[in-house]
Protein backbone atom coordinates (compact mmCIF):
# COMPACT_ATOMS: atom_id res chain seq x y z
CA UNK A 1 0.00 0.00 0.00
CA UNK A 2 1.28 3.45 -1.18
CA UNK A 3 1.30 6.59 1.40
CA UNK A 4 -1.11 8.29 -0.79
CA UNK A 5 -3.47 5.39 -0.13
CA UNK A 6 -2.75 4.94 3.73
CA UNK A 7 -4.02 8.71 4.06
CA UNK A 8 -6.75 8.21 2.11
CA UNK A 9 -7.85 5.36 3.93
CA UNK A 10 -7.40 7.10 7.26
CA UNK A 11 -9.01 10.26 6.38
CA UNK A 12 -13.11 8.83 6.67
CA UNK A 13 -12.34 7.62 9.80
CA UNK A 14 -10.71 10.16 12.15
CA UNK A 15 -13.77 11.89 12.90
CA UNK A 16 -15.26 9.13 14.25
CA UNK A 17 -11.97 8.23 16.63
CA UNK A 18 -12.62 7.73 20.60
CA UNK A 19 -10.31 6.88 23.38
CA UNK A 20 -10.32 3.20 22.25
CA UNK A 21 -9.62 3.63 18.45
CA UNK A 22 -6.48 5.69 18.99
CA UNK A 23 -4.35 2.28 20.97
CA UNK A 24 -5.58 0.56 17.94
CA UNK A 25 -4.29 2.24 15.95
CA UNK A 26 -0.71 3.37 17.52
CA UNK A 27 -0.72 -0.87 17.75
CA UNK A 28 -1.22 -1.36 13.95
CA UNK A 29 1.57 1.39 13.28
CA UNK A 30 3.84 -0.09 15.43
CA UNK A 31 3.29 -3.69 13.50
CA UNK A 32 3.88 -2.14 10.64
CA UNK A 33 7.00 -0.54 11.10
CA UNK A 34 8.27 -4.34 12.86
CA UNK A 35 7.52 -5.30 8.80
CA UNK A 36 9.51 -2.74 7.43
CA UNK A 37 6.93 -0.70 5.85
CA UNK A 38 8.08 3.04 7.14
CA UNK A 39 6.98 4.79 4.13
CA UNK A 40 3.74 3.15 3.74
CA UNK A 41 3.06 5.16 7.51
CA UNK A 42 5.11 8.22 6.96
CA UNK A 43 2.20 10.31 5.86
CA UNK A 44 -0.65 8.87 8.25
CA UNK A 45 2.03 9.60 11.07
CA UNK A 46 2.05 13.25 9.63
CA UNK A 47 -1.31 13.64 9.59
CA UNK A 48 -1.74 11.88 13.20
CA UNK A 49 1.05 13.77 14.84
CA UNK A 50 -0.62 17.27 12.99
CA UNK A 51 -4.06 16.07 15.17
CA UNK A 52 -2.45 15.54 18.11
CA UNK A 53 1.12 16.97 18.72
CA UNK A 54 2.26 16.09 21.78
CA UNK A 55 1.31 12.25 21.45
CA UNK A 56 4.45 10.76 22.38
CA UNK A 57 3.81 7.29 20.76
CA UNK A 58 2.76 8.41 17.56
CA UNK A 59 5.49 10.73 17.12
CA UNK A 60 8.27 7.97 18.46
CA UNK A 61 6.34 6.30 15.42
CA UNK A 62 6.92 8.97 12.48
CA UNK A 63 10.42 9.53 13.45
CA UNK A 64 11.27 5.80 13.51
CA UNK A 65 9.57 5.52 10.35
CA UNK A 66 11.24 8.35 8.73
CA UNK A 67 14.51 7.49 10.28
CA UNK A 68 14.11 3.50 8.80
CA UNK A 69 13.20 5.43 5.34
CA UNK A 70 16.52 7.42 5.29
CA UNK A 71 15.28 10.84 6.47
CA UNK A 72 17.68 11.50 9.71
CA UNK A 73 16.94 14.91 9.03
CA UNK A 74 12.81 15.03 9.19
CA UNK A 75 13.17 12.60 11.76
CA UNK A 76 14.94 15.02 13.70
CA UNK A 77 12.70 17.54 12.85
CA UNK A 78 9.79 15.56 13.70
CA UNK A 79 11.43 14.91 17.15
CA UNK A 80 12.21 18.85 17.45
CA UNK A 81 8.60 19.65 16.42
CA UNK A 82 6.91 17.63 19.65
CA UNK A 83 9.50 18.60 22.11
CA UNK A 84 8.71 22.29 20.85
CA UNK A 85 5.17 21.44 21.68
CA UNK A 86 5.79 20.06 24.91
CA UNK A 87 8.04 22.61 26.51
CA UNK A 88 5.76 25.53 25.17
CA UNK A 89 2.36 24.07 26.46
CA UNK A 90 3.57 21.53 29.08
CA UNK A 91 6.92 23.69 30.16
CA UNK A 92 8.49 19.79 30.11
CA UNK A 93 10.88 17.68 27.75
CA UNK A 94 9.54 14.86 25.92
CA UNK A 95 10.23 11.30 27.97
CA UNK A 96 13.25 9.00 28.19
CA UNK A 97 12.03 6.74 24.89
CA UNK A 98 11.44 9.64 23.00
CA UNK A 99 15.01 11.53 23.85
CA UNK A 100 16.71 7.83 22.83
CA UNK A 101 15.11 7.96 19.68
CA UNK A 102 16.67 11.12 18.92
CA UNK A 103 20.50 10.37 20.07
CA UNK A 104 19.85 6.91 17.90
CA UNK A 105 19.13 9.59 14.92
CA UNK A 106 21.79 11.59 15.89
CA UNK A 107 24.61 8.83 15.86
CA UNK A 108 22.94 7.17 12.78
CA UNK A 109 22.38 3.97 14.49
CA UNK A 110 20.19 1.61 12.96
CA UNK A 111 16.32 1.09 14.61
CA UNK A 112 14.86 -1.01 11.60
CA UNK A 113 12.89 -3.96 13.28
CA UNK A 114 12.69 -3.57 16.43
CA UNK A 115 9.12 -2.13 17.87
CA UNK A 116 8.83 1.28 19.85
CA UNK A 117 7.34 -0.67 22.32
CA UNK A 118 9.81 -3.69 23.02
CA UNK A 119 12.88 -2.85 23.45
CA UNK A 120 14.38 -6.18 23.06
CA UNK A 121 13.18 -7.18 20.19
CA UNK A 122 16.26 -8.05 17.43
CA UNK A 123 17.49 -5.62 15.21
CA UNK A 124 17.89 -6.87 11.59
Amino acid sequence: MTSATAARRWRPRRAGWTSCTLPRYERRMRIDLELGRDGDVISELYALTAEYPMHEKLSESLITALHNHGRPADALRAYNNIRSAMLDQLGMEPGTALQKLQRTVLCREGIRGRALGNRNAPVS
